[in-house]
């Protein structure tokens, strides 16, 4: 599993990022997009992604139209949010390549159950911004043990598709007659991936269960320290906040985006600010609370490998 940033900006784009969009290749090759911000497809047309292989996209929080609507909770809306001029409500015709969604509501934990396949799951968590916003949390299922195939033969199991069984969990016949125990035969099982990506967010904390042992988790980092107060006052978070965030749910890996556009990757002149400043507020963060948690910068195009946990 592999995580492709294809944008790391706030609001707009500058000439070194594009608008907040992030891709998630699995091994298959199949691609899910995690926001699409403007300028997205030209994005793609730079990076090792395959238009053709997305076949999700997910939107954590919005001022347009879509299909499958999370439907927020109501502490996630601005007070002032009845006053608002602008229809939030999709109406009209469908489009002719467009099918009809529906409505995922929340669970009693506050969780949307997104999507739930073969081998992965989806879930969304609410976020407080300006408007309503949403983080998602990809869960791998666990995948089963390595087989002891010397052992079965010693048992007298012959290579086949009794060997497909055994491994998922099924419990056979052995030619003595005996039943087998799959376990018996089966090493510990390998931990599925977790990938938490969050939306625009000034208080991530209703995820902390939802996003507990992430392997990586990308969170915003709009603003520095010092000016907290402004973030939060626009729906965003500093490195401190986002720290703190990552060591609550035991996150292996904090991966910072969705910076300022006040902060230069390419620093001009001395009166610039550097994004790395960010990294660095993180980094004490995270060491003045002894967090074993790494931490690093998105930059556009960047490809970030997502490795099975070795236990």
């Amino acid at each position: 599993m592999k995580i492709i940033c294809l944008g790391t900006a706030s609001c707009y784009p500058t000439s070194n990022r594009s608008v907040s969009c992030t891709a998630v290749r699995f091994e298959d090759g199949t691609v899910w997009i995690f926001d699409c911000g403007e300028g997205a497809q030209i994005q793609l047309q730079k990076s090792p992604v395959r238009p053709s292989r997305i076949t999700k996209i997910f939107i954590t929080h919005l001022h347009g139209d879509h299909v499958h609507e999370l439907i927020p909770i109501a502490e996630q809306y601005p007070e002032d949010w009845n006053t608002w001029p602008a229809d939030n409500l999709a109406t009209g015709s469908l489009h002719p390549q467009e099918k009809q969604g529906k409505d995922i509501t929340a669970t009693n934990d506050l969780t949307w159950n997104v999507f739930d396949g073969q081998n992965v799951c989806v879930k969304a968590g609410a976020l407080m911004h300006s408007i309503p916003s949403f983080g998602y949390v990809i869960a791998e299922q666990d995948e089963p043990g390595k087989l002891d195939a010397e052992y079965l033969k010693q048992l007298g199991v012959p290579p086949g598709p009794l060997y497909s069984r055994i491994k998922n969990g099924e419990a056979i016949t052995l030619p003595s007659g005996k039943a087998l125990d799959p376990l018996k035969v089966l090493g510990p099982p390998k931990r599925g991936r977790k990938i938490t990506i969050l939306g625009d967010t000034s208080d991530s904390f209703r995820m902390v269960d939802l996003a507990q042992s992430s392997d990586i988790i990308l969170h915003e980092a709009t603003l520095e320290n010092s000016m907290e107060e402004k973030a939060i006052d626009m729906g965003h978070s500093t490195p401190k906040m986002a720290a703190q965030y990552a060591e609550k749910v035991g996150a292996r890996v904090l991966m910072l985006y969705h910076f300022s556009q006040r902060y230069k990757t390419v620093l001009v002149n001395d009166t610039d600010l550097c994004v790395d400043t960010l990294l660095k507020e993180a980094q004490h963060e995270l060491s003045t609370r002894n967090c074993p948690c790494k931490v690093f910068l998105a930059q556009d195009l960047m490809e970030v490998s997502v490795p099975r946990p070795s236990s």
